[in-house]
């Protein structure tokens, strides 16, 4: 609910908002259908669960836009986050993924300190090749058609499925990170970043890495 809120309530307005219900049986489907008869921007797809990384490219194969920014249904944006990301997409180009800053918010609605990344392509792009710390999904901004030309996320990395695309779209274009905390991020034992005490996270982030090395020494990935 205030996840929707938070796309809603953006400066920026002219979107299309895919909301897919990917198999929930909560009654979220009846939540987001209720949000999408007041606002015609919200595309709402109901389809069964086959993983987030399928979900992704589900939605990605049905966006209309030069440019889709995805978010988790717990996570919220700060009111100005398209608004300053789209600002600067016009105004470099060559870009082709920004993310921004962040600050947690826990179950107590309590917000941590704001979290901030690079700024510089190269910086960020250390940061993925060493694993290091990198901007969050939720604040990614990218461009559809390199997207798509890459086809898109890999589903066989179940997780880290965010630092492999980004690697690879690394390759193609420039990556930038606006240093500002336009998202918050909640935290909560229930993540699948901790499926398996955090084990397929860490795993599934260094097949990533280890994929993206072989394409550089040019061999099969």
């Amino acid at each position: 609910y205030e996840s929707i809120q938070s796309v809603l309530g953006q400066t920026f307005k002219d979107f299309e908002f895919i909301i897919i219900n990917d198999g929930s049986t909560d009654g979220s489907l009846g939540v987001i259908n209720q949000f999408a008869s007041e606002d015609p921007r919200i595309k709402v797809f109901d389809k069964p669960n086959t993983g987030l990384a399928d979900t992704l490219n589900y939605g990605i194969a049905r966006a209309k836009g030069e440019w889709i920014a995805r978010i988790d249904a717990d996570d919220l944006w700060d009111v100005s986050k398209l608004s300053k990301q789209m600002s600067l997409v016009n105004s470099r180009r060559g870009l082709v993924l920004v993310g921004t800053g962040l600050r947690f918010l826990n179950e107590y609605r309590s917000l941590s300190k704001a979290q901030f990344y690079p700024e510089k392509h190269k910086k960020l792009v250390n940061h993925l090749e060493k694993a290091r710390r990198f901007f969050a999904h939720s604040s990614a901004l990218f461009k559809t058609e390199e997207a798509r030309n890459l086809n898109s996320y890999r589903i066989r990395i179940r997780r880290s499925q965010d630092r492999d695309l980004w690697l690879r779209l690394s390759e193609v274009g420039e990556v930038t990170c606006i240093p500002e905390p336009l998202v918050y991020i909640r935290k909560h034992d229930d993540q699948i970043s901790h499926d398996e005490g955090g084990r397929r996270q860490l795993v599934d982030s260094y097949v990533a890495m280890i994929c993206y090395w072989l394409r550089k020494m040019q061999y099969e990935d």
